[in-house]
């Protein structure tokens, strides 16, 4: 049974060529593969190469590619104040607005 998991197709140069980007939390140490396709009508879509990625790797990857990294949050939520709803709420009036 195939468990993996597309999370991207991305077009190549070519129409019959793209690079397909999987993971397959089974693959344990190297769930990520990216492969490079290409479309035959005999065929379909086939490999015709794929390199294995750890996580650590694709964390790598990502760095080098200038995409951010999620930060945690320094609250806690129970940290976080309610909304006090006591006060009456407040209406903004635009009568005065003009445009420029």
């Amino acid at each position: 049974m195939k468990t993996e998991q597309i999370v991207a197709v991305l077009p190549g140069a070519d129409p019959c060529e793209r690079i397909v980007i999987a993971l397959d939390s089974t693959a344990e140490p190297k769930p990520i593969s990216v492969r490079s396709e290409s479309f035959s009508s005999d065929v379909g879509w086939f490999a015709q190469s794929e390199l294995r990625l750890s996580r650590s790797e694709m964390a790598g990857l990502r760095n080098v590619l200038g995409v951010p990294v999620a930060k945690a949050c320094h609250f806690a939520v129970d940290q976080i104040e309610e909304a006090k709803t006591e006060e009456e709420p407040r209406v903004l009036s635009f009568a005065a607005y003009r445009r420029a």
